[in-house]
């Protein structure tokens, strides 16, 4: 499985939804990923995402987030491309978080229109 890498480094600064949205694109698009959005049938391209947000998708952002939400050492983003669903975990800055040597991971997970796993990276 390849290392998913941003398309454009955080530099330090907090995760944003253009930066989520950049790995999204990533996903969708790097050719290193053909063999994983092959076996997970995944053929969307990235002009077809579009960022959730509670204003206008609260249920579904709520089925997202499965019980986990922004808290002070990662930040969550939510898309949709095609029938899949996005759901980024992003960790947020050292200087952000209380303490600061959590090093946890970042993750992409993926789900299809009934809301079924269908892939998990670590970031």
């Amino acid at each position: 499985m390849p290392f998913l890498s941003l398309a454009q480094p955080l530099n330090g600064g907090p995760p944003s939804s253009e930066s989520a949205r950049a790995i999204v694109e990533a996903y969708l698009s790097d050719s290193t990923w053909t063999e994983e959005r092959q076996a997970a049938g995944i053929s969307v391209t990235p002009s077809k995402i579009r960022l959730l947000s509670d204003e206008r998708d609260p249920v579904v952002c709520q089925k997202l987030a499965g019980g986990t939400s922004n808290n002070a050492w990662i930040e969550h983003f939510f898309y949709k491309a095609g029938p899949y669903y996005f759901n980024l975990a992003l960790l947020r800055p050292p200087i952000e978080r209380p303490d600061e040597s959590f090093g946890g991971k970042q993750g992409l997970l993926i789900f299809d229109h009934n809301f079924e796993l269908v892939g998990i990276y670590m970031l």
